[in-house]
């Protein structure tokens, strides 16, 4: 099982902001999350690629940024959802983006 406090670096790119804060997470060639600290919303999309890798990406990045959402994926439908609030979740399809408040 991967280490999910951390980024991985392998086939990922971290983007930063102006003020140098990391604000995009790249596996590959696909932007799969995107964060606006200023105005505290952020927005994932699998790029029609819901792997097991893009989830722990995912995971690893709310971890390290201390943002309070999870991926998981069940029944094939990725999702990902405000921690405590299992029920609450949006499922990622394709290339579509899904946009949270934090």
């Amino acid at each position: 099982m991967p280490q999910l406090r951390k980024i991985s670096r392998n086939n990922t790119t971290i983007g930063k902001d102006a003020d140098g804060r990391p604000n995009s997470v790249w596996l590959h060639s696909t932007c799969i999350l995107e964060v606006n600290w200023t105005d505290r919303v952020l927005s994932v999309c699998t790029g029609g690629w819901p792997t097991v890798t893009t989830q722990t990406r995912l995971n690893q990045a709310f971890n390290e940024w201390k943002l309070p959402f999870h991926a998981s994926r069940k029944g094939g439908i990725f999702r990902v959802h405000r921690d405590g609030a299992h029920r609450e979740y949006a499922a990622i399809f394709g290339a579509q983006r899904e946009y949270f408040e934090f």
